[in-house]
């Protein structure tokens, strides 16, 4: 029912965008100026004459010349908005097409009165998807969970949700990892599943904590005895992104050994990110000779993009960015 407003300005477009790039309207345009010339071996199938190729060649580059032109406008009439999150991208198009020189009369009309319905109808969405909000917020309240507002995000226990009101989407993050791609939300209960979901699915990427504890520190032991081989400077001093990516290899020939197939999951990013804070909060659990520490670095080489980020299991606290994996008997 929402969609109706914008049925009448879509169609007035598609006629007047099928209309410009009709062939048949072509045709006769440059037939009526004789530009066209219909002979005896175009009709017959023969090869045309070197006029009549001449002729199509720059009947081609008129084609394309008038399709530039018309760009705007079938980047608009090509994309169908029958779901909300369809209207940001609807939007953006619309802006660009009545900022095009070639753009005037009906057709830049149509398009703004497109862009009126569409703005209407984002706005109302938004209006919509903060009730729906506040009710979830209030609910994750009453479950005894720790909320916090960011920009354009909540941060609700162990998870990040990031909102997209005027399209009433909402993406799930953890330590700024994607966890669940954007879903249209219309309802309280709605968003209340996501987030359920979201978290299950985070617990499944849970390994054994004595498994976890061994996987790990193979993984270092092999990288600051390689470091070592190869006499790198401070040796015992391991990038963490290396650390992840021994550990998913580790993981993955664990996996491979295991008699019963899909006992374990490989170590993905996402998977490694859960882990890791799981691992950073059972330190004191951890025998001392065995036990890695973890390690920061300027902001320049974090800029660098050398880091991966710490701290999802506590949503009061700020996250962290470690680069480096250490032994503390190093």
């Amino acid at each position: 029912m929402a969609f109706r407003v914008l049925e009448g300005p879509i169609r007035l477009l598609g006629g007047l965008a099928g209309c410009f790039v009709s062939d048949k309207l072509l045709i006769a345009l440059f037939t009526s100026v004789g530009f066209l010339t219909v002979s005896k071996n175009v009709l017959t199938g023969t090869e045309p004459s070197t006029e009549i190729q001449e002729q199509l060649k720059t009947l081609k580059q008129m084609h394309a010349e008038l399709a530039e032109t018309l760009r705007p406008v079938a980047l608009v009439v090509n994309i169908t908005p029958n779901t909300l999150d369809t209207l940001p991208d609807l939007k953006t198009r619309l802006d660009s097409a009545l900022k095009s020189a070639t753009v005037n009369g009906a057709v830049q009309e149509g398009l703004m009165r497109l862009r009126s319905a569409v703005q209407e109808l984002m706005d109302r969405s938004a209006k919509s998807f903060g009730a729906v909000e506040a009710r979830f917020i209030e609910a994750m309240k009453g479950r005894g969970l720790e909320v916090k507002e960011l920009d354009s995000a909540w941060r609700v226990d162990v998870l990040e949700l990031k909102i997209q009101r005027s399209s009433c989407r909402v993406s799930a993050y953890y330590n700024h990892e994607l966890l669940t791609d954007w879903t249209v939300i219309l309802q309280p209960d709605h968003l209340e599943k996501l987030f359920d979901d979201s978290r299950k699915r985070l617990e499944q990427l849970l390994i054994d904590p004595k498994v976890r504890a061994e996987l790990f520190w193979d993984s270092y032991q092999y990288l600051a005895w390689k470091r070592s081989l190869a006499k790198v400077g401070n040796a015992q001093v391991v990038p963490i992104k290396d650390f992840w990516r021994e550990s998913e290899v580790s993981r993955y020939r664990r996996v491979s050994q295991q008699k019963k197939k899909g006992k374990d999951e490989p170590m993905t990013f996402l998977a490694f990110l859960r882990n890791l804070d799981e691992y950073v909060s059972e330190l004191q659990t951890i025998e001392s000779d065995r036990r890695l520490t973890f390690q920061t670095a300027s902001q320049s080489e974090q800029s660098k993009g050398i880091g991966v980020t710490i701290g999802g299991l506590n949503p009061r606290g700020d996250y962290k960015t470690v680069c480096y994996v250490t032994h503390t008997g190093s």
